[in-house]
């Protein structure tokens, strides 16, 4: 797209606006098409040229370009206070698998696998297998297989009866292969220069097959689920996105806020490290009673979460492996959906009191009347949901929004949410960008 081709698709553009004869357009068209001809030649005829010139560098370089190749400039990670990557790797898988230290549920995971033995079994559908094979981006990392999606999407035909059987013997057993549940952890930086471990975000890099694998398993969990998903969980729903979720939340307030004297607050969740704090064992009681899932799903997805060993790769260098049955890592592609389906029974019971979620975002919208001034108990309600379920809420990234629109507001009442290590405040805000 050079300077020529743009002014002729900006004239082209101008005459169709200005209602120009179709000759005119003819023309105008005419030209557009001249000018890209030029264009496609002389992109051509330069690495020909720098070829022809032995500039070998200039040619390398145009040819990369041509081909939507791009340097890789990763950015290293360094951090004060660690001798070398080889130690800040260490520290940080230890950071990210601190939450699988401070519990054991081995014995309930036990006793857990014996309950959920099941004959009858999910059956893949070769179909399927190929479909999710040639729908590989292959342009992603692969994990510690080291099996490119440039190999499944090429060979998908050939290698989906192979990887269907797999797939079946896996669901028949419960168990997921050791390889396909190891990670690589790559440390992905939340601000520009990090200084603390928690500045870093974790996002894992597990096996393509892995993910096509999860893929089928994601369809087949939201095929069973039905109508048994919370309502006011926005995410997973067919034709619907996070613009419905905004206009759900708009809805709301705007249709309550016209009646004479009412005003609304917002509570606006952050948790810390969500997918890390999840227990497989609840997700799997709650995938089993509340949401109805089939003990053979259920059962591969208890295997599936816990046992994994996971590595932190920094700067090309890794930590040494430990093992996690605590958590789902972030960047698989069950994470999301294993996490709606733990917070599935996470609903208000209070009249005028709404949880709202999209995914991981939660806000409690509390729908207020004349003298009413805080949440009331829903929020005490939520917290204490919260510590059954093992999940921390960040205090400092939670914030309370207030619309009010009256013109002598009492004085809004403080609230108050037990964060990772003590009460704390929740700072009170007009606007909010969740």
């Amino acid at each position: 797209m050079n300077k020529s081709v743009k002014d002729c698709l900006q004239r082209k553009r101008a005459a169709f606006k200005e209602g120009a004869s179709s000759t005119d357009l003819h023309i105008a068209n005419k030209e557009l098409r001249r000018e890209i001809s030029k264009a496609k030649q002389k992109y051509k005829s330069e690495p020909e040229n720098e070829m022809a010139t032995r500039n070998l560098g200039s040619a390398w370089t145009s040819m990369k370009t041509i081909a939507g190749l791009q340097s890789s400039k990763s950015s290293q990670i360094s951090m004060d206070g660690f001798n070398s990557e080889t130690e800040l790797a260490n520290s940080l898988n230890g950071f990210y698998n601190r939450f699988d230290e401070m519990y054991d549920f081995s014995k309930e995971i036990r006793e857990l696998r014996h309950e959920l033995e099941d004959d009858q079994h999910l059956n893949i559908d070769l179909r399927d297998v190929e479909k999710a094979f040639l729908s590989v981006k292959v342009n992603k990392s692969h994990g510690p297989d080291d099996i490119c999606g440039r190999l499944l999407k090429s060979c998908a035909r050939e290698l989906s009866p192979i990887f269907q059987f797999i797939f079946n013997k896996s669901l028949q057993l419960q168990h997921v292969p050791a390889i396909w549940k190891d990670t690589v952890v790559v440390p992905v930086p939340k601000v520009s220069c990090p200084k603390v471990l928690n500045d870093l975000r974790p996002v894992a890099l597990s096996s393509v097959v892995m993910k096509a694998f999860e893929g089928l398993i994601k369809t087949e969990i939201l095929k069973e689920i039905g109508q048994a998903l919370d309502p006011m969980q926005l995410a997973y729903r067919p034709n619907r996105g996070v613009e419905d979720a905004t206009v759900t939340l708009f809805n709301q307030i705007v249709k309550h806020v016209e009646q004479a004297g009412s005003h609304a607050r917002l509570l606006f969740i952050d948790f810390s490290f969500a997918f890390n704090t999840m227990q497989p064992h609840i997700l799997a009681r709650r995938l089993l009673e509340q949401v109805g899932l089939s003990k053979n799903i259920v059962g591969w997805s208890l295997d599936f979460l816990t046992n994994r060993m996971q590595k932190v790769r920094v700067n090309g260098f890794l930590s040494d492996r430990v093992r996690s049955s605590t958590g789902s890592p972030q960047g698989c592609v069950l994470s999301p959906v294993f996490f709606i389906l733990y917070t599935n029974m996470c609903q208000s019971g209070f009249d005028r009191r709404t949880i709202m979620k999209y995914a991981d975002d939660t806000v409690i919208i509390s729908l207020l009347q004349a003298g009413e001034t805080g949440h009331g108990p829903v929020v005490n309600h939520f917290i204490e949901w919260c510590e059954e379920s093992h999940l921390e809420i960040n205090t400092i990234k939670t914030k309370d929004m207030m619309i009010d629109f009256r013109k002598q507001p009492p004085p809004h009442e403080v609230t108050y949410v037990k964060g990772q290590s003590r009460t704390c405040t929740i700072l009170q805000v007009s606007g909010y960008d969740h």
